[in-house]
Parts: C-alpha cells; structure tokens; sequence
C-alpha cells in the first residue's frame, strides 16, 4: 500500500539509459508539465466578443539537480561533449527514494541535454559541502 507520507529531500537518482545510474543528488527542482494557453476570440450567440482559452504548445522542461561536489565526471564529460558541439541528447530518469532506499517516484525524460553545471553562489554550506547543480534541458518529461 502507497505510503501517504512525504518524501524528504536527500535520496534523488539520475538514471541515465545504457549508462545506468550516474549519480545520487540530494535535491531536484524544475519537475514540472506545462500547457501554454493560448486565447481564441470568437463572437458568442448574443454578438459579443468572448475570449476562449484552448491548450496550445506543451513547453519543454528544465530540471535541476543539485547534490555534494565529488570527484565524479560523468555528467560533466557529457556536459563537455555537448559544448564541443555535439549535440549529445539522452533518455533516462530521475528517481525519489524513500529513506529506505526504496524506489517511490519516477519521472522519465527524453532526449536530454546538460545545459549548465554550476557550483552554489557563497561557497560551502553550513555543512562544509560544496554543492554542484546540473541543468537538464529535456524535450519530455513524464510521472513514470
């Protein structure tokens, strides 16, 4: 039976096809599906001008994860091949775990790129942990 608890941050995987699991990050923003709504002026029955609005263009997601800086390049190397021009795009999918390390969520993606790899303004966190934050630009993303 499906837990009604919340999830809580710190368990996320990047799951990338034919490559398998390249990271565990500890936050994720940017899940999200979006409709643009487009407007349709028509005259109505009683001769007025009325505004419809209809489902226009799906608009692409943006997904940004954010997790400890390791010594881990995989991301970056892909990253890298898409800034010498190759336009490197993969499928894959991000992960929720709970705090068991059980598979709650899935949101699969396709057709993505790395479109930026940063490092948290300010330095470390109160932790000490510097933070790395990867930008996925995806053509799709759904509840998988």
């Amino acid at each position: 039976m499906p837990t009604t608890d919340p999830l809580l941050q710190g368990n996320v995987l990047l799951d990338i096809d034919g490559v398998g699991v390249v990271a565990n990050f500890t936050s994720v923003s940017g899940v999200s599906s979006e409709i643009e709504i487009v407007d349709n002026p028509y005259v109505n029955e009683q001769g007025k001008v009325t505004i419809a609005k209809l489902p226009g263009k799906p608009k692409t997601p943006t997904v940004t994860l954010k997790r400890g800086l390791t010594g881990a390049t995989e991301i970056w190397d892909w990253h890298t091949t898409i800034m010498q021009g190759t336009p490197d795009r993969r499928n894959g999918s991000v992960i929720l775990m709970n705090t068991m390390g059980e598979e709650v969520l899935r949101y699969n993606f396709t057709n993505a790129m790395v479109s930026k790899i940063s490092l948290s303004e300010g330095g470390a966190t109160a932790s000490g942990v510097q933070i790395e934050e990867a930008t996925l630009a995806c053509e799709t993303l759904v509840k998988g």
